[in-house]
């Protein structure tokens, strides 16, 4: 049954997801970003669990960017995502801290040393939310990657009742996507320097939400 909902879901997903995202006005800010550094590839795309839907969404059909990789979990609804992530032409490596991380982590750096840009939650695959693991910031100590962290918001959304409160933009309502400067951490990171450097990644997170709410209920 689950692989048949497997198959489900990559064929309903990303008409779906283009459904609901694509009526909504976007702005954005950060845009230099996006186009100094995203279009280069070899970043580390950093966004919370919750704020995955209409980021690939955006990555995917407005901006156009290259392919990129998504790490995802081994487990059920990490199987659902990697569905839609591959129709919607992206690659995927599979492993969290709890399952397959050092085979992920090795993936990540492969992929980021290819030119590719990857995608990672750092509060996932599951939580606590809106709290950074180290993962990310070791990662990005490890191959020289720069860590570029985005948010969004919507003025109609529905909240999922999961661990990270995930949101569903409603039709024809207001996107705002906020893109931050990128970080890049040094190499050979004490534990000191990575606690940091965690800190640093999640207040810029929680400023880019902050950020993207306030645009989406001022216009």
């Amino acid at each position: 049954m689950h692989r048949i909902l497997t198959v489900l879901v990559a064929a309903i997903g990303p008409p779906m997801v283009r459904m609901l995202c694509s009526t909504n006005r976007l702005s954005t800010s950060g845009n230099s970003t996006i186009d100094h550094y995203v279009t280069l590839g070899g970043n580390i795309l950093a966004c919370w669990h919750s704020r995955l839907l209409y980021l690939v969404y955006y990555y995917s059909y407005r901006a156009r960017l290259p392919q990129a990789f998504v790490l995802l979990s081994r487990s059920r609804d990490g199987d659902y995502a990697y569905a839609i992530a591959r129709a919607m032409g992206h690659l995927a490596i599979r492993g969290s801290t709890r399952r397959g991380g050092a085979r992920a982590a090795r993936a990540v750096m492969q992929a980021l040393a290819d030119g590719y840009n990857v995608l990672i939650t750092p509060d996932g695959p599951r939580g606590p939310a809106f709290n950074v693991q180290r993962g990310i910031i070791w990662l990005a100590s490890a191959t020289g990657a720069r860590i570029i962290p985005a948010s969004y918001d919507a003025s109609s959304k529905w909240t999922l009742g999961s661990w990270d409160r995930f949101i569903v933009p409603r039709p024809f309502g207001k996107v705002h996507i906020a893109v931050g400067e990128p970080i890049l951490v040094p190499p050979h990171m004490d534990d000191h320097g990575i606690e940091q450097y965690r800190v640093a990644l999640e207040l810029e997170l929680k400023r880019l939400d902050a950020a993207s709410s306030k645009a989406v209920s001022s216009r």
